[in-house]
């Protein structure tokens, strides 16, 4: 005689559907808060580039002994132009903005005694990052804004 077989531990289908639904949920969730912590992450990268120029600039400025000033062109979101012809490139998708103290004219002016005058803000997504630098002893100061 032959025995009978017996059952085979496994999973029914309903069960593995069910599995399938709670992980693409966990996933549909999980996107989009990886890409905003991507997005502050890029922005972060930028700040970084933006004062390191910034601090190079400046020491420029002192060595020459002149105003370097550095502008965002209108229709170039991602650009910085500065006035000795160079340009600081930022990552896809981050805009920049001059902001000035005294005037309207939207530039950040490094001089050669090594003052700044105005400040840079950075958005990408729904992040802001402002550049400014401390009126007495020039150091660069970063400030997300929500």
């Amino acid at each position: 005689m032959n025995p009978i077989p017996s059952r085979t531990a496994g999973y029914s289908m309903l069960e593995l559907l069910v599995v399938l639904a709670i992980m693409s949920l966990l996933v549909v969730v999980a996107i989009p808060a990886a890409s905003g912590a991507l997005q502050r992450l890029s922005l972060s990268g930028d700040a970084r580039l933006v004062a390191s120029n910034l601090r190079s600039l400046r020491e420029q400025a002192a060595d020459q002994q002149s105003e370097i000033i550095i502008t965002a062109p209108p229709g170039r979101a991602g650009v910085l132009s500065v006035s000795n012809g160079s340009e600081i490139l930022l990552a896809w998708g981050t805009t920049a903005q001059i902001l000035s103290r005294h005037d309207r004219s939207q530039s950040l002016r490094l001089s050669w005694d090594g003052s700044v005058s105005g400040s840079v803000m950075l958005t990408r997504g729904g992040s802001t990052i402002r550049i400014s630098a401390d009126r007495m002893t020039g150091r660069l100061i970063f400030e997300d804004t929500p």
